[in-house]
């Protein structure tokens, strides 16, 4: 179980910092404020990659591949669910919760 939080625990804040970098991003108005937004997006998500694949390389010493990709896969998808739910929450402490769903939507900027 230790274990299992040791991985769980970065991840949901990587997945955290991830979704607000991109509702940071999709508020953002200048070229070089997005670049450098889309730059730190690039970074959370490769270090929110190599958690995931450490992850599975010692899931896969201890399991079979099936049971591993398993684990993994359990392990990845309630983390950003979690960090979403996350940010949900320091916007609601912020006072800001009716401005969440219109900055998540703007969160996928990348085409504008």
């Amino acid at each position: 179980m230790t274990a299992w939080f040791v991985v769980v625990g970065p991840l949901i804040l990587f997945s955290n910092f991830f979704v607000l970098a991109g509702m940071v991003g999709g508020r953002a108005t200048g070229l070089w404020r997005r670049r450098i937004v889309l730059v730190t997006e690039v970074a959370l998500l490769a270090i929110g990659f190599l958690i995931v694949m450490v992850y599975a390389l010692f899931a896969v010493h201890a399991h079979t591949k099936g049971e591993a990709a398993l684990a993994v896969t359990s392990t990845v998808g309630p983390a950003v669910v979690a960090g979403t739910l996350l940010a949900y929450a320091e916007y609601s402490v912020a006072g800001r919760r009716g401005d969440f769903v219109r900055d998540l939507s703007r969160a996928v900027w990348f085409g504008r």
